[in-house]
């Protein structure tokens, strides 16, 4: 978390490279996120329950990009002297980076629904294709957005405003700060990580189950019609454990900065170091589109299709182009 205890509104102090890594950060989010949406929007193939829910990362990443450079990078509004509820509002909302930091959690929520929507197809598969359908994608895709908001939620009543001054984080108790940073680390990092990996534990293990399964028996058409949808399993597994790896190795630094600081440790929140790991936490809203165009071979396709390069999202391997696209789904 980005945290300071006192703003004017007249400019944010940046050095120049991390002003320079913002913007590029803010408008390579923008680009790719946006790409990953517009493709998913045109390629009917792609919206199904899965890539409602990729779409929604890259929605939520795509947000925090824009968010990135309207409040890290451009002035913030100097508070109006004259009307107190706007000033307020500015230092509760706006100075404090609230909708953007409340897109950090909102990121590990939408991560965790992705993950246990993969759990649910391959290890409770009967179940997965009787309830989920892609409505019901769209309204749990709602979940990360009202759980970030809300539980971010408590910034705004950490700041008052003394004159053309936005004080911030000013715990009303010495319990609440480190109550705080420990909830936030065990909430929105610990408790999404080990959930995600006991799901992905699980699902190596069926599917390795299947590989030995299908290895045994002759590929005909059938069992090759199950082979290739295995693939496409394996590659939607990939990819997503490759976006909950970058969420993990990008996050860590910056939730463990902010558990010490409320824990009552200094930090130096000028200094290098923090500025390190807050870039290294932004990396995290833009490294998915890079998984999906590399790793994700639906969407591969999907950008093709979508860019009028192909005019399906069927693999050439498909022994029925519509069993594999049907079995691409789950």
């Amino acid at each position: 978390m980005n945290t300071s205890s006192a703003t004017t509104g007249v400019q944010i102090d940046l050095s120049q490279s991390t002003f320079v890594i913002y913007i590029c950060f803010g408008i390579i989010g923008v680009a790719g996120n946006g790409i990953v949406l517009f493709v998913i929007a045109r390629v009917k193939e792609l919206r199904d329950t899965t890539n409602i829910l990729i779409a929604n990362q890259s929605l939520i990443d795509f947000t925090s990009s824009a968010l990135l450079i309207a409040l890290f990078v451009a002035p913030l509004p100097p508070l109006p002297r004259r009307n107190q509820p706007l000033a307020r509002f500015l230092c509760g909302f706006w100075y404090t980076q609230y909708p953007f930091w409340a897109m950090f959690p909102a990121s590990g929520i939408n991560l965790t629904i992705l993950t246990t929507e993969r759990y649910l197809a391959v290890v409770h598969p009967l179940y997965y294709r009787n309830r989920m359908r892609p409505r019901l994608a769209v309204i749990i895709s709602l979940i990360p957005w009202i759980f970030g908001m809300l539980y971010m939620g408590y910034l705004p009543f950490l700041t008052t405003v003394r004159g053309q001054l936005c004080l911030q984080f000013l715990w009303p108790n010495d319990i609440m700060q480190p109550a705080v940073g420990i909830a936030t680390i065990v909430i929105v990092f610990l408790l999404p990580f080990f959930a995600m990996t006991a799901m992905y534990v699980q699902i190596v293990k069926v599917l390795r189950a299947q590989d030995a399964n299908l290895s045994g028996k002759r590929l005909g058409a059938v069992h090759q019609a199950k082979d290739y949808r295995n693939v496409a399993r394996k590659n939607m597994i990939k990819t997503t454990l490759l976006l909950f790896t970058s969420y993990g190795i990008c996050l860590a630094p910056n939730n463990i900065i902010y558990l010490f600081y409320c824990l009552g440790g200094y930090v130096d929140f000028n200094g290098v170091f923090y500025y390190v790991t807050v870039c290294v936490a932004f990396i995290s809203i833009w490294t998915n589109p890079f998984i999906y165009t590399l790793q994700y071979r639906k969407f591969q396709r999907g950008l093709s299709v979508a860019f009028g390069c192909k005019r399906t999202v069927s693999s050439p391997h498909d022994v029925s182009a519509s069993v594999l696209t049907a079995s691409e789904q789950i």
